[in-house]
């Protein structure tokens, strides 16, 4: 009877054992992404990104390319360059738009 006792001990710290590493596992797991959710919010937005496709025309003879931007950014970075509200109801809105890619 003593023996079952400490065998079912011995089972029950085992089992004790596993909750506690797989809380520990999760909990971790958990600290990890709400610190990167947190440092990914802080850092948003701190690059720009573009998609450039360059194609030669075999008709023209010539190289065509398009360059993909994000409307957002172009227009928070001229803002900022412009230290002015801007958006597409700006009455100088085309004009600094092709000026910043020239």
């Amino acid at each position: 009877m003593l023996n079952n006792f400490f065998n079912l001990a011995h089972t029950m710290k085992a089992f004790v054992n596993k909750a506690f590493m797989v809380g520990l596992f999760f909990t971790t797991a958990i600290m990890v992404w709400a610190s990167l959710a947190i440092t990914t919010s802080a850092m948003a937005h701190t690059y720009f990104f573009a998609v450039s496709d360059i194609h030669y025309n075999e008709q023209s003879k010539r190289i065509e390319i398009i360059h993909q931007f994000t409307a957002h950014d172009i227009e928070n970075t001229i803002a900022e360059l412009k230290q002015t509200n801007f958006s597409p109801e700006h009455p100088q809105y085309d004009k600094f738009v092709q000026d910043y890619f020239e």
